[in-house]
C-alpha cells in the first residue's frame, strides 16, 4: 500500500491521484518483481541444499558430515539458533541425538538419549511436521529444557523411512511464534532427503557392519581351524567386536566344570581396570538370572545395582555405565560368557546385540576348543605321569625280580613252552659248573637225567592246563658227570611261557640218609634202655613212645601214639609244661628241662624228670618235632618232700629251744641262727646270719676248732665239743654237739 500525507485541508488533486496510481502500479510491479526475486533465491538455497544433499549420496561421502553441513546451510533459508537432527530407536522407544549445529552449553548433547512420550506420533500432521509457537506452555520434558535454555519456538518434522519413522529433524528459535509455513515446507522437503540419507546410512553401516562381522568370524574360524593359540584367537575377536560395537571393554571368562567360579580369560578395554586377566570370580547365581531367549542379558545402567554386587560398583567406580552379557554354550551347557562394557547409559542398541550374539557363538567353538585343548593337556599329563609312574613301578619290580634272581640260592629259570632257556640266573650257573653262556638257546632237558624227561613234560601240561606250579624230584646232570638231585618246580606265566625253580636237595638227601641210619640206630636204643623216649609235634600230639613205657607206665606204644600229651600230664603241672616248651622255642633254646607227673595206667601219677630237645630246620630254623627223655624221679621226689618234712620239724625245734642251735657251711658263715641267740650270746639272728662264726671264737681256740671241724666232716659226722664264744665283748664258754651232714653243708 502506497500513502500519502497533507496538512492542509483538500489538498490532493485528480492529478495528484492518478500520479499516485501510476506510481503504485509501477511499485507493485516492482515489488512483485523483488517477492519474485527473493522467492526464487529462496528456492535456489533450498535446491542447492537438496543437490548438495543428493551429490554428497551420490558420491558416498560420510553421511555424519553429509548432514552436519546441510544442517549449516538449511540454517540461512530457516534463520533459527538451533537445528538437530535425532535418531529413532524403535526397540527401546527413544530418540538419539545424532548431531546438531550449535556450539553453547547444553544438556541435550550428541549421544543423548530421549525416551519417546505416548501418542508423540500423533502429534504430527499428515506431512510429518508439527510446530510449537511457545515452548513454555510444552508438557514434553525436552522442550521443557529447550525452554530453560532460552528458546521460545519449535519446529519438528518426521523422517520417514520404508517401513517407519528413523528420525526426526527439529529446529529451536529464540523468538516466539517464529516458524512459518514456508518454514515447515523447506523442513519437510529437506526432511525428506535427510530420510533418503539416513536409510542409505543405515544399509550401508548395515553392509558394513555385516561384513566386518563375516571377517571377525571367518578370522576365528582360522584360528580354530589353523590350530593356534586359543587365547590369541579370542582376543583378537575382542579386538575386531570392538570395531564394530564401540565399547570401553570387552571380556571372555570361562566357567569351571561345576560352575562355581569363573576365570576371566581375555580383555581388551581402553583405560585400566582391577578386573585383569587371569582374575578369577565366584560364580553367583544372578549370573544366570534376567537373562532372555536369546541367552543374553541387558544392563542399561549398571549404577543402581552397585549398593547390591560388589563387582557392579568396582564397574560403575571406573566409569562403566552399561552391559551386554551373552552366555557361550555348548549343547546348551554354559561354558562362559561374553561381556561388553560401555561408559554410556543404554548403549547397546539392537544392532549391537544382534552383532553380539552371533560372534558369541562362535566364540563358544573357541572356548569348548579350549576346553578340549585343556582336558587333552590335562589327560596326557596324567597319562604321561602314570606312565612315568608304572614305567618307574616297572622298574622296581624288574630291580627286585632281578636282585631275587641273583641273590636266589635255587636256581630260576624262563623257558619257552618247549622248555628251551630263554634266561637263567647265578645260581642255576652255578649248579652247572658256569656253564652259563651256552644256557639260552639249551632246552632244559639235555640237562635232565633220561628217566625223568617224560614226567617233566607231563608236568608241563599239567602246569599249563591248570595254571597251577607242580613240583617233582629229578636228577640234574653237570657237565661233570656228577647227577645232582633237585627239586623242580614249573609254573605258568600267562602269556610269556614259563617259569622253572631248582632248588638243589643233594644235601638233603645226604641228611636224610644219615638221619635214617640214626633213625635206626636211636629206635635199637630207645627200645632198650630203661628210661621212655618220646617225640611229639608242634600241636603237642606224640608221633612216637618208646616200648619201655609199658613197662613204666603200663601202656603200649601204640596206645599213646596219636594222642596229645595233655591226656597224660597231671592237670596241676600242665600249664607250667606248656610255659616251659613256648619259652624255650620263644627263646631260640634248642633244650630244656623240666618236671612233672604222667599218669600210669592203673591210675596213678609217677614224677617224672624230662629232658627235652628241640628240633630245628638247620636253613630256616624253624622248629618240627621235639624229642624227650623221661627219667622216673619218684624216689627222689618222695626223700625231698622227707627232707623238707625232717627240716620243718627241725626248724620247729630249733625256734622252740632254748640251746642255741647254729648251722654253718665249711668256712664258718652262719647259714642258720635259732632264736635263742638273743638269749644266749646276746646277739640277734639277723646280726649273725652271713657273718663268719670263727670271727666269734677266741682267737686262741680256733685253729683247735678248725681241726675238730675237718676230723668232723671227715671222720666223725657227730661229736660234742666245748666252744670259748665272745658274747657282746664277754668271754663265754659254750657245750654242745657239733653234727656234720652233706645235706645241710
Amino acid at each position: 500500500m502506497l500513502n500519502f500525507h497533507s496538512v492542509a485541508p483538500e489538498y490532493f488533486t485528480d492529478e495528484h491521484r492518478y500520479i499516485a496510481l501510476e506510481v503504485a502500479d509501477q511499485l507493485a510491479i516492482g515489488m512483485h518483481k523483488a517477492a519474485l526475486v527473493d522467492e526464487l533465491a529462496r528456492y535456489a538455497q533450498r535446491m542447492e541444499i537438496l543437490h548438495a544433499i543428493d551429490l554428497g549420496l551420490i558420491q558416498g561421502g560420510s553421511i555424519k558430515t553429509l548432514i552436519a553441513s546441510t544442517l549449516q546451510n538449511l540454517q540461512r533459508v530457516i534463520p533459527c539458533e538451533r537445528i538437530g537432527l535425532g535418531l529413532i530407536d524403535q526397540s527401546r522407544q527413544e530418540i538419539v541425538i545424532y548431531t546438531s549445529n550449535f556450539d553453547y552449553p547444553s544438556e541435550l548433547l550428541e549421544g543423548t538419549r530421549i525416551p519417546i512420550p505416548p501418542n508423540w506420533m500423533r502429534m504430527f500432521d499428515a506431512e510429518g511436521a508439527r510446530i510449537v509457537n511457545n515452548l513454555h506452555v510444552a508438557d514434553e520434558p525436552p522442550f521443557k529444557q529447550l525452554a530453560k535454555e532460552g528458546f521460545q519456538s519449535h519446529l519438528q518434522v518426521l523422517l520417514r523411512g520404508q517401513a517407519a519413522s528413523i528420525g526426526v529433524l527439529g529446529f529451536s528459535s529464540r523468538t516466539l511464534d517464529f516458524f512459518t509455513l514456508e518454514h515447515q515446507d523447506v523442513a519437510v522437503e529437506v526432511g525428506s532427503q535427510f530420510a533418503v540419507a539416513l536409510h542409505q546410512m543405515h544399509l550401508s553401516e548395515a553392509l558394513g557392519r555385516y561384513v566386518r562381522r563375516l571377517e571377525i568370524l571367518h578370522d576365528i574360524d582360522r584360528g580354530l581351524l589353523q590350530g593356534g593359540p586359543i587365547q590369541h584367537v579370542i582376543e583378537g575377536a575382542l579386538k575386531n567386536i570392538r570395531t564394530l560395537i564401540p565399547c570401553q571393554r570387552a571380556t571372555v571368562g570361562v566357567f569351571d566344570s561345576n560352575l562355581q567360579e569363573g576365570l576371566l580369560f581375555a580383555v581388551d578395554l581402553t583405560g585400566e581396570t582391577a578386573l585383569i586377566q587371569g582374575t578369577r570370580v565366584p560364580i553367583r547365581p544372578s549370573t544366570f538370572e534376567g537373562l532372555d531367549s536369546r541367552h543374553m542379558k541387558i544392563i542399561d545402567d549398571i549404577r543402581p545395582l552397585s549398593s547390591v554386587h560388589p563387582e557392579a560398583k568396582k564397574l560403575a567406580d571406573e566409569g562403566l555405565v552399561s552391559g551386554l552379557q551373552v552366555l557361550l554354550l555348548e549343547q546348551d551347557r554354559p561354558i562362559g560368557l561374553l561381556g561388553l562394557l560401555a561408559d554410556t547409559p543404554g548403549f547397546f542398541t539392537a544392532d549391537y546385540q544382534e552383532i553380539a550374539l552371533e560372534i558369541s557363538r562362535q566364540l563358544a567353538l573357541g572356548v569348548h576348543q579350549k576346553q578340549l585343548a585343556d582336558e587333552l593337556a590335562r589327560s596326557y599329563a596324567e597319562l604321561e605321569q602314570r606312565v612315568m609312574a608304572r614305567t618307574a613301578e616297572l622298574q622296581a619290580t624288574n630291580d627286585r625280580l632281578t636282585a631275587i634272581l641273583n641273590n636266589s640260592r635255587d636256581g630260576i629259570l624262563l623257558v619257552d613252552r618247549d622248555l628251551t632257556i630263554v634266561q637263567s640266573n647265578p645260581a642255576f650257573d652255578q649248579l652247572l659248573l658256569d656253564a652259563s653262556p651256552q644256557l639260552p638257546g639249551e632246552n632244559l632237558l639235555n640237562y635232565l637225567d633220561t628217566a625223568a624227561v617224560a614226567r617233566v613234560r607231563a608236568g608241563v601240561e599239567k602246569a599249563i592246563t591248570d595254571q597251577r606250579s607242580t613240583q617233582m624230584e629229578v636228577s640234574v646232570k653237570r657237565p661233570d658227570g656228577v647227577n645232582v638231585d633237585v627239586v623242580l618246580g614249573i609254573g605258568s606265566i600267562p602269556g610269556d611261557g614259563l617259569v622253572a625253580a631248582v632248588h638243589d636237595i643233594t644235601e638233603r638227601k645226604r641228611v636224610e640218609a644219615d638221619l635214617a641210619e640214626s633213625d635206626a640206630r636211636y629206635r635199637l636204643l630207645a627200645e632198650n634202655i630203661e628210661d621212655i623216649i618220646m617225640t611229639f609235634s608242634m600241636d603237642r600230639r606224640i608221633t612216637y613212645f618208646s616200648p619201655s613205657c609199658q613197662k613204666l607206665l603200663g601202656y603200649l606204644p601204640e596206645e599213646v601214639v596219636g594222642r596229645t600229651h595233655s591226656e597224660f600230664i597231671h592237670v596241676d603241672d600242665y600249664p607250667q609244661v606248656v610255659d616251659r616248651t613256648r619259652d624255650a622255642v620263644v627263646a631260640g633254646k634248642n633244650a630244656y628241662t623240666s618236671s612233672f607227673r604222667l599218669r600210669h595206667k592203673a591210675g596213678h601219677y609217677i614224677w617224672y624228670e624230662v629232658h627235652t630237645r628241640i628240633m630245628r630246620d638247620p636253613e630256616t630254623g624253624k622248629v618240627f618235632n621235639f624229642v624227650s627223655v623221661l627219667r622216673d624221679i619218684t624216689q627222689r621226689k618222695q626223700a625231698e618232700d622227707a627232707l623238707r618234712e625232717s627240716e620243718s620239724r627241725y626248724r620247729l625245734l630249733a625256734e622252740n629251744a632254748t640251746d642255741l642251735v647254729i648251722r654253718q657251711d665249711l668256712d664258718g658263715k652262719y647259714l642258720y641262727v635259732s632264736p635263742s641267740s638273743r638269749m644266749v650270746v646276746g646277739y640277734a639272728p639277723e646280726e649273725m646270719v652271713g657273718r663268719n662264726g670263727l670271727d666269734d671264737i677266741h682267737p686262741d681256740d680256733r685253729s683247735n676248732l678248725l681241726q675238730i671241724v675237718s676230723i668232723i666232716s671227715e671222720q666223725h659226722p657227730r661229736c660234742s665239743i666245748d666252744v670259748p664264744l665272745s658274747a657282746q665283748g664277754w668271754p663265754l664258754h659254750l657245750a654242745g654237739i657239733v653234727r656234720a651232714s652233706h645235706l645241710l653243708s
